[in-house]
């Protein structure tokens, strides 16, 4: 394969709606629904490879890249202030 290229890449954020909140100290913070509700990638694939081939090897990507399955199957994160 020569070369690819990610020509468009879009998904629907719903964090336009996000507001700012005071939370009282000791309170229950509650998640709002915030973030993308999809994600869609297409990718140029430049190469001699047959349509079918190129179909698997994305398929495979798709499959075992980190951010991909990240995405996919949620893990726990925390987020705090550094040292």
């Amino acid at each position: 394969m020569e070369g690819s290229e990610v020509v468009e890449a879009r998904g629907t954020d719903r964090s336009r709606h996000w507001q700012s909140r005071r939370v009282a100290p000791g309170a229950e913070i509650q998640s709002p629904e915030i973030g993308f509700q999809m994600l869609q990638v297409k990718v140029v694939i430049d190469g001699d490879a047959t349509r079918e081939e190129l179909d698997e090897i994305v398929g495979q990507a798709n499959f075992y890249l980190p951010v991909a399955n990240s995405l996919r199957n949620p893990i726990p994160m925390t987020v705090s202030i550094a040292g």
